[in-house]
Formats: C-alpha cells, structure tokens, sequence
C-alpha cells in the first residue's frame, strides 16, 4: 500500500480548528467592547443634545411648553436640565412666569449597563434668555460598567457644552 503525502492528519486539523477558534473568540470579544462603546457614545451624545436644547430654548425665549389652558402670553424666566444619577434620568423644562405647570422633556437611559456617576445627587444647570447659566459650570461623567469607560460632558459658565472623549474611568 502506497501513502499519499496529498492529504491532512487529523492532529494538523485539530490545530487549525483550534487556531480558528482563537481567533474567531478575540473578534467576538473586540466586536463586544466597541458595540459597548458605542451605546456609551450615543448616550453621551443624546444627554450634550438635551442640554444644548435647554441653552437653545432659553435663547429663544420658547414659551410653548408654559402654555396651559387661557395663559397664551406667558414669558419664561429660565429652562432648567435637571440630572437624577439615581434614576438615569434627565429633565428640560422651563420655569415659567406664571407659574403654569410646564411641560417637560425627559428621558432615561434604558441600558443597564450604563450609569450617570457623577453628580452623584439631583443637579440642575440653568440657562437664561440672555444666554447666562446660574452656577459656573457643571461636569457629568456617564460610565459603561461592562467596559469600565467614561465619557464626560463639561458646561462652562457661558453655557458652552463640551463633550470629552471616552477613556477609561478613573479608579475612585
């Protein structure tokens, strides 16, 4: 019986399945952490466009959500965006000059794997019609528990948002 040098062991096979496996389990792990990333980009931005909302209708003077029932001249005094770290949640509103119950904008962040870490407690940044905010400035970091990433929004006390690059979080 003559052998054939044309054809695979079954030890050579074994290895490149092996090696294929490898390979395949380190994309799916990569795949993971920029899918993960990306959901943290995406809140990060959803929040910066809610605060840049906030400053927005303030510099517009937007009464429409001080509307209610009769009251259709009403001015605003101030647009609040309201951070809840507890429930991930986040509020734009008005405060309205007569004291009508405005509308609000809310959202929550639905992943569980996202956090607001700091504030750590409820905060409000308020924007003016002239363009002002009530405190000097105000920093959140959201943070992907899976990846242990942070991304951080920075407003300044011209009411300047700022979005800074995510990077792993700091040890606390």
């Amino acid at each position: 019986m003559v052998k054939s040098n044309l054809s695979f062991s079954l030890i050579e096979i074994i290895v490149v399945i092996a090696i294929i496996a490898v390979v395949t389990s380190m994309g799916f792990a990569n795949f993971h952490r920029q899918q993960s990333d990306q959901q943290l980009k995406a809140e990060t931005r959803k929040m910066a466009d809610m605060i840049s909302l906030a400053r927005k209708k303030a510099s517009v003077s937007d009464t429409s959500p001080c509307v209610a029932g009769l009251i259709t001249n009403d001015k605003i005094k101030k647009y609040e965006f309201l951070i809840k770290p507890s429930t991930k949640t986040y509020e734009v509103f008005p405060e309205c000059a007569t004291n009508a119950t405005p509308e609000r904008i809310t959202y929550t962040i639905q992943s569980n794997d996202i956090l607001i870490i700091t504030p750590a407690v409820e905060s409000s940044i308020f924007f003016y019609p002239r363009l002002m905010t009530e405190t000097t400035t105000m920093t959140v970091n959201i943070k992907n528990n899976v990846t242990n990433r942070c991304c951080q929004i920075d407003i300044n006390a011209a009411g300047v948002i700022k979005e800074i690059p995510c990077a792993e979080c700091p040890a606390l």
